[in-house]
């Protein structure tokens, strides 16, 4: 009998304690609970306070005539074509640092490589030079990886191994 007197005084306190987290528990913060709409116009500034901002005297409401001048969209430039995208990217290969600081235009064509032995030599730091090229952005640099990798012997990325197997 003590044991069964001992487990029925065990159950018992966990009851105690269960009821104690259950009720005396703290509640979920209010910030972590969604507004209901009464809730959000309430806490919203009227439109008195948003009247009382003084605005700077100089700051005049644009019309439809000043939103041309600011839009980037209606001062970009229009896309290129396929074509030109690739007249412009031989043109940044030819006229890159490569040519300028080491090499001649016929030391090596980028047919000479499979695009993933373009990538390991450049992107892979394979090429210690490269990393150390000053490159006049990061763009002229995609430009040359972009042109190397089109032109590659194998552009697409297939299986390389012992060779490169042609569909």
């Amino acid at each position: 009998m003590d044991s069964l007197h001992k487990t029925f005084i065990a159950g018992c306190l966990t009851l105690v304690l269960l009821f104690f987290y259950a009720f005396l528990s703290p509640s979920p913060s209010i910030a972590l609970k969604p507004l209901n709409d009464d809730a959000m116009i309430e806490l919203s500034p009227s439109t008195n306070q948003i009247a009382s901002i003084n605005h700077e005297p100089e700051l005049k409401p644009l019309d439809d005539q000043n939103l041309d001048v600011v839009s980037p969209a209606t001062n970009a430039p229009p896309p290129l074509s396929a074509e030109e995208y690739s007249a412009v990217i031989k043109a940044e290969y030819n006229a890159s640092v490569c040519f300028i600081k080491c090499h001649q235009k016929n030391d090596f064509s980028p047919s000479d490589k499979t695009r993933k032995q373009w990538q390991r030599l450049i992107e892979k730091n394979g090429h210690d030079i490269f990393e150390k090229i000053s490159w006049e952005s990061a763009l002229k640099k995609d430009y040359v990886l972009i042109y190397l990798y089109e032109n590659a012997r194998n552009p697409d990325f297939k299986t390389e191994g012992i060779g490169v197997w042609k569909p």
